[in-house]
């Protein structure tokens, strides 16, 4: 998932921002462009948010062109779910042209304009969101997914780096977690683990997680996990 040049990327930033304050460069970027999403997430609430509101095209150019921006920064596009910002496919060919260095993430409700986007635009690397199977995917987001998830995974895995996410929420399970791991295995993609927490920006509230989420540690996952153990290079917390 990541290499060595990656590393010394960072490295060398690390070390520039600590010897040059009044130069920094930012490792990353994140545009969350929309508060416009199509999916109704128990985890996030992004969807309850009025008015709808989107960054316009011409001020994400106007802060790519900060000085703390480089080539090096890996710049993010999400939401809300990005497809639906209006300036979508006009700011993905910006990217694609002057900074292909992005990454894109989705919910993949719309399968179709997401697969001829990353197809015409591609990304450093394209993030889907998974919590779990089929039901439990229905209980959390809202929405009927799980099969547009798997038709964007057998769509895109050969054209670009695909990394599952995954979010551990009082609404899913280890089992789940589990599930979406295999199901990386079996695509041969990774997994980007997060756990759930009160985020203003998207609307959640501040619910008590269950005893095993509170007792989670990373370090030791392979443990409380077992399964996980054969693929841990893959797996990346967030």
């Amino acid at each position: 998932m990541y290499d060595v040049k990656d590393y010394l990327t960072r490295g060398l930033l690390f070390a520039n921002n600590a010897l040059f304050p009044r130069h920094k460069k930012l490792a990353t970027l994140m545009f969350y462009s929309t508060n416009a999403c199509n999916s109704r997430c128990k985890h996030c609430r992004v969807w309850t948010q009025q008015p709808t509101v989107h960054i316009p095209k011409d001020k994400i150019v106007e802060i790519m062109k900060s000085r703390c921006i480089s080539k090096n920064t890996t710049v993010g596009l999400e939401g809300g779910e990005f497809l639906l910002h209006p300036e979508a496919e006009e700011i993905l060919a910006w990217f694609a042209q002057n900074h292909p260095n992005f990454e894109l993430l989705s919910n993949c409700l719309t399968p179709q304009r997401l697969i001829g986007s990353v197809k015409k635009y591609p990304p450093k690397r394209l993030y889907l969101s998974l919590d779990g199977e089929r039901k439990t995917y229905l209980y959390m987001r809202g929405r009927d997914g799980f099969d547009k998830v798997i038709q964007v995974i057998k769509a895109c895995k050969d054209a670009v780096p695909i990394s599952l996410m995954f979010t551990l929420s009082p609404f899913n399970s280890l089992e789940d977690m589990e599930f979406v791991v295999d199901l990386a295995k079996q695509y041969n993609i990774d997994v980007r683990i997060g756990i759930y927490n009160d985020i203003a920006f998207f609307n959640t509230v501040d619910i008590p997680p269950p005893s095993i989420i509170k007792k989670m540690n990373f370090t030791t996952l392979s443990t409380v996990f077992p399964k996980t153990s054969k693929i841990l290079p893959k797996i990346t917390t967030f």
